[in-house]
C-alpha cells in the first residue's frame, strides 16, 4: 500500500490524518484494521500505524539544545495545560524547520494552539 493514499483514505472517510513517519520496521506494523466513521468505513490492509512523537531540527537549532539525530529526549509543552511528553525522537536534517510532531489527541490534552512553544529536557 501507499502511505499518502492511505492518508487520503482516512481524510476521505472523515478521519484526521496523520504524518507518517517510518521509525519502525513494516513487520512492526500490525495486522489489518477496520475503521468507521461519519462518511463510511475504510480497511487498511496493512493495518494502522500513529506516527512517533518526534521533533524536526535544522542543524543549527539541534546544536543549539545540544541535541543530535535519534536522540531521544522529553519535551515540555509550555501551553495552558503544561505536560511533559516522554520518548520523543529527535530528527535533525537541513530540510526540516523546527517543530515538533504531536498527533492531534496528544495537542488537544496539552491546550497546544499553533504558535506554542515546547522546551527539549533531558
Amino acid at each position: 500500500g501507499n502511505d499518502w493514499a492511505d492518508h487520503q483514505a482516512l481524510y476521505d472517510y472523515g478521519f484526521s490524518a496523520y504524518e507518517l513517519v517510518r521509525l519502525l520496521p513494516d513487520k512492526a506494523i500490525p495486522p489489518v484494521r477496520v475503521l468507521v466513521g461519519e462518511k463510511g468505513s475504510v480497511t487498511l490492509p496493512r493495518g494502522l500505524m500513529v506516527a512517533r512523537r518526534h521533533i524536526h531540527m535544522t542543524p543549527a537549532d539541534a546544536a543549539l539544545q545540544h541535541v543530535s539525530d535519534g536522540e531521544v529526549v522529553r519535551l515540555k509543552a509550555l501551553t495552558p495545560r503544561p505536560v511533559i511528553f516522554e520518548d520523543v525522537v529527535v530528527r535533525v536534517s537541513e530540510q526540516f524547520a523546527t517543530y515538533a510532531h504531536l498527533d492531534y489527541d496528544e495537542a488537544n490534552a496539552c491546550g497546544f494552539h499553533r504558535g506554542d512553544l515546547g522546551m527539549i529536557l533531558r
